[in-house]
């Protein structure tokens, strides 16, 4: 896939996404955690992806993930597992993405079993709930990166 620029999409890893054409692609593939509200109150609900999302204190958000999303080609099932490597994978500095400031308050996700987890923050961010839960901030296939180096 080409950008009308001529740059080659090769990958598509939410921590290395910079150019907007890459954003709208990601968007297009990715769900997110949470959706906003349609109307003029500021509220969240759970996307397609999840059941249920609660922050339970400022600085813990459980999640459930609905059972039986399947990823493509035989990948098996979106998993708490999931979440956790791709969350973390932005945030850590090491990997370089320009977006591990979105995730600056990220201490750990926790995965509790295979469909539910908690985000634990290292101290309250309210901006997550507008940032990286209603944005597809991740939510890769782990093990399929960690082996192919590549989407």
């Amino acid at each position: 896939m080409h950008q009308s620029g001529g740059k080659l999409l090769s990958q598509l890893r939410r921590a290395e996404v910079e150019l907007r054409f890459e954003n709208d692609v990601y968007a297009a593939l990715f769900d997110e955690l949470v959706e906003m509200t349609p109307g003029d109150t500021w509220a969240y609900e759970p996307s397609d992806m999840i059941v249920a999302i609660e922050q339970v204190d400022p600085t813990h958000i459980t999640f459930q993930l609905r059972a039986g999303l399947p990823w493509t080609n035989g990948f098996g099932e979106v998993s708490a597992e999931d979440v956790k490597y791709s969350f973390e994978r932005i945030a850590d500095p090491a990997n370089g993405s320009c977006y591990a400031g979105d995730w600056i308050s990220l201490d750990h996700v926790e995965v509790r079993d295979a469909l539910s987890g908690m985000i634990v923050l290292k101290n309250p961010d309210t901006a997550l709930w507008t940032t990286v839960l209603t944005w597809g901030s991740g939510n890769w296939r782990s093990d399929l990166d960690r082996s192919a180096r590549r989407f």
